[in-house]
């Protein structure tokens, strides 16, 4: 070095230098408010310290003898380090003599190798390289101006791109054909097919010839667009004028082809690229492989893969891949293995994504052993505990549909020991297989675990995973396997476990099932109960319950009139002690009331024959429910009954049909029901006339309840004071026979001019009076 001070260009050359490098050490930045993984904010400290570190030693280093071989040499390095010459164009610039046999073609190949360095260019000390050989008397060239383009165009910044190129025209620079293949490249690669071929038309009007990358470029970026023809197009236009295609051409047209759904035209140019001699390379057999893979034409892909290891080209990890995959899909196990063997020999370093494609191979192919071992490696691979988890997962399912219940679960509790939480998926594979094999112990224990575990962990405030806890085919699961093992009382407790304590709805294939198992097992409630809680989803309202329940159909008629006459008396008790229904009262007479009308529904089913008390407990189910339309329809396809199957309707299906009308208040159904009963001349006793009588009151029917009135007195059954003194205070009972003012006036009127009539011909219906005039009222 020589004892001058160095010149003021090396002064200017240092100053400009990355100030990362020679930044001193600061006060530290202040916190970030954001919030950040503790461990992922200490890696990256350690990892910036390195960097920070490295630079130092780089900038405090000391000053070495100029080295033009050595700087050229490092302009050619491969791995795209671009400090050691940087470091050594340094040494040069710090020299007198060894400054002056700098060129321009080390400028331009020192900025191409800052454009080249990864992650990302390093475009100041591009520019930074550019000015110096300008100071130099190295003014800039055109392929300064490439190299610093091509960088634009790596990470796809068009402005800066564009910057550069006016740059060029201040510079009195004109663009060649590397610079027009730049800029057709960086917009082809980025899908603006338009603009690319844009700039390929201007090369052609200004006369510069294009070569065989500027026509690939075109066709690349077609295949990209999703545009064959017009990769087809310049193709043709290459042949035309007299360029000779390479392998490169060809790959890049058969991928444009494949874009364009041309599997025939794809395959033509594939064997052309052979018949030329061209060669082919790995991944132009991975892209041809994915197509046929994706079209699941896997005799195509056999052939292809055959080819391809008579052509001598080795596979690589995608060719592998991609072929362990389609084997999968198309259930060719034996040769998914073998791919997913050669693909675990091939990687020199396992990536957890390659180690969990082996794992699912494996599983899917009935080989969860062989699975398990890989498991280990993917472990070491540091891999996310999501994938692990997943991964486990896989194996614990293929030991679960491979029958081998004891190794599922012994790698479920490997799982759960290494702090996976339990996985849903996995646990109700172990159920099934656990139902099919009839292990009862493993039902229990698993469904206890995966049931309890939710529960306390909810219980204790613990933030639940989507993947914890069970859920519909869960419960779905468990109590198909309990009823597998015809363990009845347990799969009714966890159906009622689901129903009561769960957001879920049992599949109708459920509630079959569970059904039939109660029929078998002679639980005809149970299932009568389950059978209205299926029936009351809408989507449920038509599945057919099978042959299991037209042979027990006695049974549940049986079920139906216990449970209507269990709601009379409940009735009656509560009507003898005049106290007001409570909570817990409305609610049972709810429950009975669905599972009443859902085993009237069934057994009606298809006109099926049945008795009268299936059709009157139903209008009394309806009652409960308040439904006067419905009671009307329930009595007019007793009606229907009668008349196909003979059945006699008697008097007190009459009034369950008048009763039920009057509790509704609804004047046009009283209309209908009174019209029905006086039409067909249906049988009545002693209540039923009490209601007909007060709906002919409530319709204002006067002429007819007196009509009805001397019917009553002359028939079989004789109307008594007792039952006129009822009719009597209800009608005048304000509020009670009317759902309107005007219709409680008409009432009113109608019962005062029957009254009269029965005061006149009839005094025995009339009751005593006592001194003071009150009525004697015997209701």
């Amino acid at each position: 070095m020589p004892d001058s001070p160095p010149p003021r260009v090396v002064l200017l050359a240092i100053r400009h230098q990355p100030r990362l490098w020679y930044r001193k050490p600061g006060p530290p930045p202040p916190p970030s408010t954001t919030s950040a993984d503790p461990v992922m904010m200490t890696k990256k400290k350690k990892k910036s310290r390195i960097i920070s570190q490295k630079h130092q030693d780089r900038s405090l280093r000391a000053v070495s003898p100029p080295d033009i071989p050595g700087f050229e040499r490092a302009l050619d390095a491969v791995d795209e380090d671009c400090w050691p010459a940087w470091a050594k164009f340094q040494d040069i610039l710090v020299d007198d003599n060894a400054r002056t046999e700098l060129t321009s073609s080390h400028i331009a190949r020192l900025v191409e190798l800052f454009m080249r360095r990864q992650p990302s260019p390093q475009m100041d000390l591009a520019t930074q390289v550019i000015a110096i050989g300008r100071q130099q008397g190295l003014p800039p060239t055109v392929d300064q101006y490439n190299a610093l383009l091509d960088g634009h165009a790596r990470v796809a910044d068009f402005a800066a791109a564009r910057t550069t190129l006016k740059q060029m025209s201040d510079e009195k620079l004109a663009p060649d054909m590397r610079t027009y293949n730049i800029f057709m490249k960086m917009y082809a690669l980025n899908n603006k097919l338009d603009t690319a071929i844009t700039f390929f038309d201007r090369m052609l009007e200004e006369d510069i010839a294009p070569d065989v990358e500027s026509f690939n470029i075109i066709i690349q970026g077609a295949g990209i667009a999703g545009r064959p023809h017009l990769a087809r197009k310049y193709h043709e236009e290459m042949l035309d004028m007299a360029y000779t295609p390479n392998a490169r051409t060809y790959s890049f047209l058969m991928r444009a082809l494949i874009e364009g759904n041309d599997m025939q035209g794809a395959e033509k140019m594939f064997l052309k690229q052979r018949s030329l001699g061209l060669k082919l390379e790995a991944r132009d057999y991975a892209v041809l492989l994915k197509a046929y893979a994706d079209k699941e034409m896997v005799t195509e892909l056999e052939l292809v893969w055959s080819r391809m290891k008579a052509d001598g080209v080795a596979p690589d990890a995608r060719c592998y891949r991609i072929a362990s995959d389609a084997f999968l899909r198309a259930e060719m196990l034996v040769e998914a293995v073998e791919a997913s063997k050669s693909l675990l020999a091939l990687a020199s370093k396992w990536d957890h994504a390659t180690i969990k494609r082996v794992i699912t191979t494996y599983c899917r192919a009935g080989l969860p052993s062989t699975a398990e071992k890989v498991l280990g490696d993917l472990q070491q691979a540091l891999t996310p505990r999501e994938d692990i988890r997943k991964a486990y997962g896989e194996v614990i399912q293929a030991f679960a549909e491979h029958g081998n219940v004891d190794d599922a679960v012994r790698v479920l509790i490997r799982c759960e020991k290494e702090g996976h939480l339990n996985i849903r998926p996995s646990y109700n594979a172990v159920l099934k297989a656990a139902g099919k094999a009839f292990r009862i112990d493993v039902l229990e224990s698993c469904w206890r675990r995966l049931r309890g575990e939710h529960r306390t962990l909810r219980a204790e405030g613990v933030a639940i995973d989507a993947d914890i806890g069970a859920d519909s085919t869960s419960f779905s699961v468990v109590i198909e396997g309990f009823i597998a093992v015809n363990n009845i009382p347990k799969a009714l407790e966890i159906w009622k476990d689901m129903h009561e304590n769960s957001p879920f709805v049992p599949s109708p294939e459920l509630y079959v099932a569970l059904i039939e198992c109660l029929i078998r097992g002679r639980g005809y409630r149970d299932a009568a109960i389950v059978l209205a809680l299926m029936r009351t989803h809408t989507a449920n309202q038509h599945i057919p319950i099978g042959t299991a329940f037209d042979n027990v159909r006695n049974p549940f008629t049986l079920v139906l009139q216990q449970m209507g006459t269990e709601l009379r008396e409940l009735e009656l008790a509560i009507a003898a002690s005049d106290a007001a229904q409570s909570e817990e009262t409305v609610g049972a007479f709810k429950k009975q009331s669905d599972v009443i009308v859902a085993l009237y529904k069934e057994l009606t089913l298809n006109g099926a024959r049945t008795s009268e008390d299936v059709f009157r407990y139903a209008m009394e189910a309806y009652r409960y429910m308040h439904e006067p339309l419905s009671i009307v329809t329930v009595f007019m396809a007793l009606q229907k009954h009668h008349a196909d199957h003979g059945l006699t309707i008697t008097a007190p299906s009459v009034t369950s049909l008048l009763r039920g009308v009057f509790e509704t208040a609804h004047v046009k159904t009283a209309e209908a029901a009174v019209a029905l009963v006086e039409t067909e001349k249906f049988p009545l006793d002693s209540e039923g006339q009490e209601h007909f009588l007060y709906l002919q009151a409530r319709c204002g029917h006067d002429v007819e309840m007196i009509a009805s009135i001397i019917e009553f007195v002359h028939g079989p059954v004789p109307l008594t004071a007792e039952s006129y003194a009822k009719v009597r205070s209800v009608a005048l009972a304000p509020g009670k026979t009317a759902s309107s003012s005007a219709q409680s006036i008409k009432t009113r009127s109608a019962h005062e001019r029957v009254h009269s009539f029965v005061q006149e011909n009839y005094p025995e219906l009339l009751p005593l009076q006592s001194e003071e005039g009150e009525l004697l009222l015997a209701a």
